[in-house]
């Protein structure tokens, strides 16, 4: 799925989502930036991407197969 506040499936419960003030929807774009490199120039970038804020956090980490299964073996078939 790819709406609503959980819609990153590599993220899952680690996004930032957040509602654009005018449209009220959900946005999660501002996440992408914690998957380039720590020295990116987009990182620190306050104007262009959400105001005011600078990504520190680093990417969530790789799930296994075997903690994918775990999180989808209890869905019906």
């Amino acid at each position: 799925m790819t709406s609503g506040r959980l819609s990153s499936p590599i993220c899952m419960e680690r996004t930032k989502t957040f509602y654009l003030s005018h449209s009220h929807k959900i946005s999660f774009f501002v996440c992408r930036r914690q998957f380039l490199s720590p020295d990116h120039q987009f990182r620190k970038n306050k104007k262009t991407f959400k105001k005011k804020f600078v990504e520190t956090d680093p990417p969530p980490p790789r799930l296994s197969s075997f903690d994918i299964w775990n999180r989808v073996t209890h869905l019906p078939v």
